[in-house]
């Protein structure tokens, strides 16, 4: 399948070289056809041949241009190529035709649309014209401007690939068009004045093989601004010299549609190449070869490196306790082992009055835990303090002396520690002293101030009185009923006998 070439002028389409080369499509001016029947030929075209390339001069009326990306643009196919060129009329014609040439070779579609640009480079285009006083396109002196109105008079003027201008006939030739070093076939075409200049003269100097003849193209009196002149294009017309320019060239892989192209930019997306890295150029070898250089820098791997850290400053260790055991020890948050909890009893005391700690606590106190199967003897504790819950560690509390250890310097027969700010003298009935939250509820010795020994309301503390009768309605009974507010009295509360009734309240003491 080949790519189809395109062009968007009747004077474009030059006679072929050979019976082989195929012709190409020709665009319809924009108010000769609508955009219904465009985008039906060409989404043909790409139907037959897959790629489009259409060349085009740069100085085609805008909304000629406005039409081929409009079709491109509908069609949403990135397979169509828009390829302005800055040749003369005769030479864009002339480039079509090589175009064409090659498009029976094995190029891919890629490198056959940047050809264009390789192309135009050995394309040596020009005029032979009578005046230059409207010529715009190449610079012209004032002296060529005021020499034009001289009759008899005519230019040798030379667009690409470098633009030159001498004038002929008068006093003699001023100078001679640089041309091509190499064969070329030189194509003319004529309108109004005689090309003899340019095909004895002008073919003799630039040695061309063949000289062939064609129509003037429509635009080419707009682009050079006379209706009277010979314009000609010499270029190379061998298919294998042609073959060989092109395949030279070193190849890339388009980083946008990635197709195969020539040069820096990509003929179908327009998109140019990245810059290459340090040490490659394009004359270092083919596309493979520089891809395997860039393979072969070396690239950082595992996380990327950061930056060291200040060591964090140690802190200082607490100083232990003396006589404080590890068991002690306590993370905040955490009870340790002998202190006890604000709001309950604590486990392990009676409250008989005559010891403050149990047995468990005492063994502790004399080193002793006694043997299984003994009385009084404990079973021995696991390695995280007899709880029976892994050892926890963290900063270790301030030690209390005289809580759960015994104090160097007693014996543990020793009178026992402090009570503590609210212990009472000892009496029948009062709690043990060294229970900092359990209180006497009879500071007086006597039963009438309890407030859940009595039926009735007026000590109780939560009380408001019996209740008020109702408007109307008969009085209320008398007698003791249920509070109107606080907690309901307890099944499971001692007797209220003043000689054992022990209460232990949460938080302060009631009076």
């Amino acid at each position: 399948m080949t790519t189809a070439l395109a062009v968007t002028s009747h004077g474009h389409m030059l006679t072929p070289p050979d019976r082989h080369t195929p012709r190409a499509h020709i665009f319809t001016p924009p108010d000769e056809q609508s955009l219904d029947d465009a985008l039906t030929e060409t989404h043909t075209l790409l139907e037959q041949h897959g790629y489009l390339i259409a060349v085009y001069p740069e100085t085609l009326p805008t909304p000629y241009v406005h039409r081929l990306h409009a079709i491109r643009s509908i069609l949403e196919s990135d397979r169509i190529a828009l390829l302005p060129t800055a040749l003369p009329p005769l030479a864009t014609g002339v480039l079509a035709r090589q175009l064409r040439q090659l498009s029976l070779c094995d190029f891919s579609p890629g490198v056959l649309g940047s050809a264009a640009r390789l192309l135009g480079h050995y394309i040596h285009a020009g005029a032979l014209l009578n005046s230059v006083a409207k010529l715009d396109r190449i610079p012209v002196s004032l002296t060529a401007h005021a020499k034009s109105w001289m009759p008899g008079t005519q230019f040798g003027v030379l667009a690409a690939p470098e633009p030159a201008l001498v004038r002929l006939g008068g006093s003699g030739e001023q100078g001679k068009l640089a041309g091509p070093q190499y064969a070329t076939r030189l194509t003319v075409a004529s309108s109004g004045i005689d090309g003899e200049w340019v095909t004895r003269t002008l073919a003799t100097q630039w040695r061309v093989s063949d000289i062939h003849e064609a129509y003037l193209p429509d635009d080419s009196a707009r682009w050079w601004g006379t209706g009277k002149l010979v314009e000609f294009a010499a270029a190379i017309s061998d298919l294998s010299v042609l073959y060989q320019l092109v395949a030279s060239v070193r190849r890339d892989e388009c980083h946008w549609c990635g197709l195969e192209i020539i040069g820096d930019r990509c003929a179908f997306c327009s998109a140019t190449l990245p810059p290459e890295p340090p040490g490659t150029g394009a004359g270092t070898g083919t596309a493979a070869a520089a891809r395997a250089v860039r393979a072969k820098e070396p690239r950082p791997r595992g996380p990327r490196p950061q930056a060291p850290r200040q060591p964090r400053p140690q802190e200082a260790p607490q100083p232990r306790a003396e006589g404080r055991s590890a068991e002690a020890r306590s993370v905040p948050g955490q009870t340790a082992p002998g202190r006890p909890v604000e709001g309950r009893p604590v486990e392990g005391r009676s409250v008989d009055g005559r010891s403050g700690e149990g047995p468990s606590a005492r063994q502790a106190r004399s080193g002793r835990s006694g043997q299984p199967g003994e009385p009084g003897a404990t079973a021995p504790a696991d390695a995280s303090g007899g709880s029976g819950q892994p050892p926890v560690q963290g900063t270790p509390l301030p030690a209390e002396p005289g809580r759960g250890e015994p104090v160097p310097g007693r014996s543990p027969q020793g009178p026992p520690p402090d009570p503590g700010p609210y212990a009472r003298e000892p009496r029948p009935g009062a709690p043990a002293p060294g229970n900092p939250y359990a209180q006497d509820p009879y500071p007086q010795g006597s039963h009438t101030q309890d407030p859940y020994a009595q039926g009735s309301y007026a000590t109780h503390p939560y009380s408001q009185g019996p209740p008020a009768p109702g408007p109307g309605g008969p009085p209320a009974a008398a007698g003791p009923s249920a509070p109107a507010h606080g907690p309901p009295p307890r099944a499971d509360r001692p007797s209220s006998s003043p000689s054992n009734a022990v209460t232990v309240h949460q938080g302060v003491p009631r009076p």
